[in-house]
């Protein structure tokens, strides 16, 4: 649940940023009702509730390195395929990478 709560929002982001129309817009319009905020505040939103339930740590604070980012990347290319394979978009290397030095 930790590791989820450390990349969800983050990533949905990244998928809005990506394809901004189609079903994130659905999930979105669920989120705004149960938040009771616009759309458009919905991450944001998101992003504090799970705050005020479990305090996100940098990744630094479970011991990773700036310098293992990319090895972690081609790690989770290699061996997460079946993960990958159902994400809303495909997220480029270049992409994970910059979501996890994000979240560094």
């Amino acid at each position: 649940g930790e590791a989820n709560q450390q990349m969800f929002t983050t990533i949905f982001r990244a998928y809005k940023e990506i394809k901004p129309q189609g079903k994130i817009e659905a999930l979105e319009e669920i989120l705004s009702y149960n938040l009771g905020v616009p759309a458009r505040e919905v991450w944001p939103s998101f992003d504090s509730l799970l705050e005020a339930i479990l305090p996100r740590k940098p990744l630094k604070a479970y011991g990773m390195r700036e310098e293992e980012i990319t090895l972690f990347t081609d790690s989770v290319i290699k061996n997460q395929q079946r993960l990958l394979k159902n994400n809303y978009v495909s997220l480029s290397r270049e992409q994970m990478i910059a979501i996890y030095t994000e979240l560094y």
